[in-house]
């Protein structure tokens, strides 16, 4: 878009780059919730918390609050960052990215 066109290089990488942290941020988040059976299962109330985190993570998401990246999509490598799906616009796969680190 326009606006992405006129930001300056710095500016492009500190969008990149908060990007890239709240990906990391819903990840820690998200690594709260047990999805698997074990051993030492963690408190109901802690995964709850992480629940609500994700939900306010989504609207922040919704609202625009959080800007997808301006570049650095790829489709090859799910754990690396900036991993999104084929078949989608560069518009999409960089909103993409962010929405993602919620699933």
């Amino acid at each position: 878009s326009d606006v992405e066109e006129s930001l300056t290089a710095s500016q492009k990488i500190e969008r990149n780059t908060n990007a890239e942290d709240f990906v990391e941020l819903c990840r820690a988040s998200l690594s709260f919730v047990q999805i698997k059976e074990s051993d030492n299962p963690l408190p109901i109330g802690l995964s709850m918390r992480a629940l609500c985190h994700t939900a306010c993570y989504a609207d922040l998401i919704a609202d625009k609050k959080i800007l997808p990246p301006v570049s650095g999509y790829q489709t090859s490598d799910p754990a690396a960052p900036g991993y999104t799906y084929e078949g989608l616009s560069p518009e999409e796969s960089l909103e993409m990215v962010i929405w993602r680190s919620l699933l």
